[in-house]
């Protein structure tokens, strides 16, 4: 995965860019500037890159909640990672990743965590917040560009992947949200990683 820059700002603004909400004044204006939906590309399929890698041990901060509908999912994460930011804050965390979430659903209701990476283990989690920590693992990446919208069809990437290398799926996927959306005019540009850790 490439290497995130610890910028609380930027991720905020990703953040902002999920929720159509501003973390910094709860407004909305210019949210329609990165409405991507606005223009979908319907003629151009998203661009994946299967990879196999290996994930190295996080300290994970985590909330688990339930989007009703593929629209609720962004309002949804932004919500939580607004939580988990003033959790950070407050606790003299950094981020260590772009944000994540993983997916225990493929279909609605979507039962998903919000996740942020942070640079130290917390003493304890608070309220809804849970912190994990995983190990070193080996798992399958597909480099997705595309529309958040169409990242699932990341799944039969994996699969196909999966099945071809003999290996089984460990737990949930979880997607990293590497390109900070703001700063692109193209839903194409945008960057997510899907990751399936296996055994």
């Amino acid at each position: 995965m490439q290497k995130f820059r610890n910028n609380s700002w930027a991720f905020l603004l990703m953040v902002s860019f999920l929720t159509g909400v501003s973390f910094v004044d709860h407004s909305k204006p210019g949210f329609k500037d990165f409405d991507y939906a606005a223009v979908p590309d319907t003629t151009r399929p998203p661009k994946m890159v299967v990879e196999e890698i290996t994930v190295e041990p996080m300290v994970v901060l985590v909330i688990k909640d339930t989007a009703a509908t593929m629209a609720d999912i962004g309002p949804v994460l932004g919500k939580n990672y607004g939580e988990l930011s003033v959790f950070m804050r407050s606790h003299g965390l950094q981020f260590s990743g772009p944000p994540m979430a993983w997916y225990y659903t493929q279909q609605a209701p979507f039962i998903l965590e919000a996740a942020a990476r942070v640079d130290k283990r917390p003493a304890a989690g608070e309220g809804r917040i849970q912190v994990r920590e995983t190990g070193k693992e080996k798992a399958v990446v597909v480099h997705f560009w595309g529309p958040y919208e169409l990242t699932g069809q990341a799944s039969a990437k994996i699969n196909e992947w999966l099945a071809k290398n003999k290996k089984k799926a460990k737990g949930a996927p979880f997607h990293v949200y590497i390109t900070d959306p703001t700063t692109v005019s193209d839903p194409s540009q945008v960057q997510t990683d899907i990751i399936q850790i296996y055994q």
